[in-house]
Parts: C-alpha cells; sequence; structure tokens
C-alpha cells in the first residue's frame, strides 16, 4: 500500500551559487535528495534546496551534489544540514505529526 504524503512543498528551488533554479525532485529524504533541473549542477558542487511550504514556511537544506546522471539534467545530493523552519520537513518525512 502507498502513503500518499498531503504536506508536500508547494515549490522547491535550487540554489546554485546565490542564484535560485527550478528544480522537480525526484527523491527527497531526510539524508539525500534528488532532482530534474535544465542543467544540474556540477560534482562535489555546494547547493542548497529551498522547500516552500503550503503554510508559507520555508525549509534550506545545504547539501553537495554527488553525482549527476540523465545527460547532465539530474543531479543527486547528499544533505548537509537544515536551516529555516525544519518542522514541515521533518513532518513531511513523518518523523513528527
Amino acid at each position: 500500500m502507498v502513503t500518499l504524503n498531503p504536506a508536500l512543498p508547494s515549490h522547491i528551488d535550487v540554489r546554485v551559487g546565490g542564484t535560485p533554479r527550478r528544480a522537480v525532485p525526484v527523491l527527497l529524504r531526510g539524508h539525500e535528495a534528488s532532482f530534474v533541473m535544465d542543467e544540474a549542477p556540477a560534482e562535489r558542487q555546494d547547493v542548497a534546496l529551498v522547500l516552500d511550504w503550503n503554510n508559507g514556511k520555508v525549509t534550506e537544506l545545504a547539501a553537495r551534489v554527488r553525482s549527476v546522471d540523465g545527460d547532465g539534467r539530474i543531479a543527486h545530493v547528499d544533505v548537509l544540514g537544515v536551516e529555516g523552519d525544519w518542522a514541515p520537513f521533518m513532518e513531511y518525512l513523518g518523523r513528527i505529526g
């Protein structure tokens, strides 16, 4: 049985060098994430995943690109830290609620 989480982020950007770029998440877990972009950041580059939630709160995940696939469009990152409002992210992960 698959349970859909109603607490999905309403919008996700990946900040690369301070510039926000639109991303579509493929995987979003506590310690890793994967997303599709027009052009993924380079391997080993530091990025920030900015998660905008429906309640207006924002969570920022500091991350580093582990690898790039899909002709340079899919980035796989390791999450290094959480800033901003972490409660919606923890709820999304099923850790609180």
